[in-house]
């Protein structure tokens, strides 16, 4: 049952993507894993290989069953336009956003250059 909506919910985010997200999943993996690849520079988001997300969408105290993959994403994208760094996850960077936006801007758009041109790298599978 939850291959079928997700798979569904899939074909509709790749179909009628959201503004600033390419959906794609690796070759013979599940569509139950998913993984945010494109590594960012931002107050709420680990700097490291892993990209866990500070979102409240995603913390298992909030999460519901019937929460849409669309939502999740549209979450993520808006806390990617609007840092939230009195909740960080990289406190060195929130410092910088809150206190030298210009020095912040130019290191998140080095991390684009650097990352988000290129094809993404999925993570091996554990099969």
């Amino acid at each position: 049952m939850s291959t079928k909506r997700i798979s569904k919910e899939f074909a509709e985010v790749s179909q009628t993507p959201i503004e600033g997200f390419f959906v794609t999943l690796p070759p013979n993996n599940s569509v139950h894993t998913w993984h945010f690849v494109t590594r960012v520079y931002h107050p709420n988001i680990t700097n490291d290989s892993l990209g866990n997300v500070c979102l409240a969408i995603l913390k298992a105290e909030n999460w519901k069953p019937s929460t849409k993959i669309v939502s999740v994403l549209e979450a993520l994208r808006n806390l990617l336009v609007e840092p939230q760094p009195d909740d960080p996850l990289e406190e060195r960077i929130a410092d910088e956003y809150r206190n030298d936006r210009e020095a912040w801007e130019a290191k998140a758009k080095a991390a684009v250059t650097k990352y988000a041109l290129e094809d993404p790298v999925f993570p091996a599978s554990a099969s």
